[in-house]
């Protein structure tokens, strides 16, 4: 069962950046039920390194909009994604020292809500500037 389901009021109106937010759902819903099913370290691992790659990708875009379009709060928004990376790269760490599941799913499960709050608090603070830019 998903730990999260995409809900339109997570959307910043930006068909790019909301596909990437997506992508990022489905990440860590799959890495979550990889590590509640119990599945193998090698596929936990796999789904954590697609899961920072989906990451990589879209904070690099979403910071290249914001950057372009001189967003006031940058430097901040910038330090949040690489809280998200710290948490990521824990994790990792966690399932390499193979420390309890339970402790690996706390940890997923923390992500999850700090990635629901970063877009519902962060993410859509720059949405009407963006858009009003053009920017689709």
């Amino acid at each position: 069962m998903a730990l999260l389901c995409w809900d339109e009021s997570y959307s910043v109106r930006i068909k790019e950046l909301d596909r990437q937010h997506r992508k990022i759902v489905e990440g860590i819903n799959r890495l979550h039920d990889s590590l509640k099913l119990g599945g193998g370290k090698e596929e936990t691992v796999l789904l954590l390194t697609e899961l920072r790659t989906h990451m990589q990708e879209h904070f690099q875009t979403e910071e290249g909009y914001l950057k372009a379009n001189d967003y006031a709060d940058f430097s901040d928004h910038c330090e949040q994604h690489q809280f998200f990376l710290h948490r990521l790269n824990e994790l990792e760490e966690r399932l390499k020292k193979r420390r309890s599941v339970k402790s690996a799913l706390t940890l997923v499960q923390q992500l999850n809500q700090q990635q629901v709050e970063h877009v519902r608090e962060h993410d859509q603070s720059y949405t009407k500037r963006l858009v009003e830019k053009g920017v689709l």
